[in-house]
């Protein structure tokens, strides 16, 4: 049973949190932020799959040699991803990353738009079973426009196959291995070149991806209260 004193502790630790967002985002983009939230809770239940939680990078399998370099476990919000996809309006027939993909959500969410194929790339193999059990339960629910590739690995050292031109990143990792990706990505565009976006969720090390000479950043939007910014590579 929850005590009523913890009930409170949580309604006194959401109303400073609403305060504080108020202050410093405002009272509309705070309403957007507290609207997504509780879609996001209602997701898994609507599925039946789990998604949902936090999970510190300590908690991750020792083993990864980049656990170092993790940054926690968050799902992206549904809403405001789904929103992000259609305001976008990405070329049909492109085959979407997720860098980073945890146990699932966005490539769920992505295969709900006609991209050719949707691809997760994870490093822990935890999250990847538990991606695909999610997506299992998923496909049995709903009837994606998509196929789903969860690959377990380390990004940095990724083998793409030259027709990935779209990636999502929720800030899944530090700057070191955010430069690794990009370098990964520059040499898989020297051998295929095309088009690419790259869109990033939260852009805690954006300076690093404009520092590398690879993308020019085509725009920065706020949706659901979460700042992304997109950037693109056209090949010459």
């Amino acid at each position: 049973m929850t005590s009523v004193g913890g009930i409170g502790g949580r309604i006194l630790a959401a109303m400073a949190w609403a305060g504080d967002s108020i202050g410093r985002r405002g009272l509309l983009t705070t309403v957007r932020i507290v609207g997504s939230t509780i879609a996001d809770a209602g997701f898994d239940r609507r599925y039946g799959t789990e998604t949902g939680g936090v999970v510190d990078s300590d908690q991750f399998e020792s083993t990864l040699a980049n656990r170092a370099h993790a940054v926690r476990y968050r799902a992206t919000r549904a809403r405001p991803f789904g929103a992000l996809l259609r305001r976008l309006r990405l070329p049909a027939g492109s085959t979407f990353v997720d860098v980073g993909s945890g146990k699932g959500r966005v490539l769920m969410l992505a295969s709900l738009h006609p991209f050719t194929r949707v691809v997760g790339i994870e490093f822990s193999p935890a999250f990847c079973e538990q991606a695909r059990r999610n997506i299992a339960i998923f496909q049995r629910r709903i009837q994606t426009k998509a196929p789903i590739d969860v690959c377990q690995g380390d990004v940095a050292d990724h083998a793409f196959t030259g027709d990935e031109n779209v990636f999502y990143l929720f800030n899944p990792f530090d700057a070191v291995i955010l430069g690794r990706f990009v370098e990964n990505l520059r040499r898989s565009l020297a051998s295929h070149p095309r088009r690419i976006w790259l869109i990033y969720n939260t852009p805690l090390h954006a300076d690093v991806v404009e520092r590398s000479g690879l993308f020019a950043l085509g725009e920065t939007m706020t949706v659901g209260g979460i700042e992304c910014r997109v950037y693109t590579h056209a090949s010459s």
